[in-house]
């Protein structure tokens, strides 16, 4: 009885937010779709990459996030038609892109070592243009970063908020 008034008193969390709720949290009102060839890079200014945990993570979230459950083959040849014909209505001075295809991180320190007061702090932007960075001081930072990347895309391979900046 005591867990379903907790349930019947919690506010259901909105669809597609990250959870737990970061420290700062901002949302806009574009959708941006998501490229099914999905890729992350490292920043230029950037260390290079040296943490396997980091590479195998980059690579696992770049199939997981395109394809998540309702984001079917079929729902990405929509959003491409879709995102084609909105090319189509703007006009030359519009730029940029509403889809998401590549998402820079940059990791300062790419120790793997998580221990008690390891740096997990992250940040996250994602523009309505499509630009995403993703920084953090440690690995498993960026690894929280890119889970909240993917709860942002829930299953339909779409960012229904952006701009949205996440700091953690």
């Amino acid at each position: 009885m005591n867990i379903l008034l907790a349930v019947l008193i919690l506010p259901a969390a909105i669809a597609y937010d990250p959870w737990p709720l970061p420290l700062s949290y901002s949302v806009g009102t574009t959708a941006l779709s998501i490229d099914a060839s999905l890729s992350f890079t490292i920043a230029e200014d950037a260390n290079p990459l040296t943490s396997p945990i980091l590479a195998a993570a980059l690579k696992r979230y770049a199939h997981s996030i395109p394809n998540g459950f309702a984001c079917s083959s079929e729902k990405h040849a929509v959003l491409d038609r879709l995102h084609h014909n909105d090319k189509k209505a703007t006009t030359a001075a519009t730029s940029g892109s509403s889809t998401l295809t590549v998402c820079t991180v940059s990791v300062t320190d790419q120790e793997e070592v998580l221990g008690e007061g390891t740096d997990e702090s992250y940040s996250l932007d994602v523009a309505s243009d499509g630009t995403c960075t993703l920084s953090s001081e440690t690995v498993p930072g960026a690894l929280r970063g890119l889970e909240s990347l993917s709860q942002l895309a829930g299953e339909a391979c779409l960012i229904e908020n952006a701009p949205v900046q996440v700091l953690q």
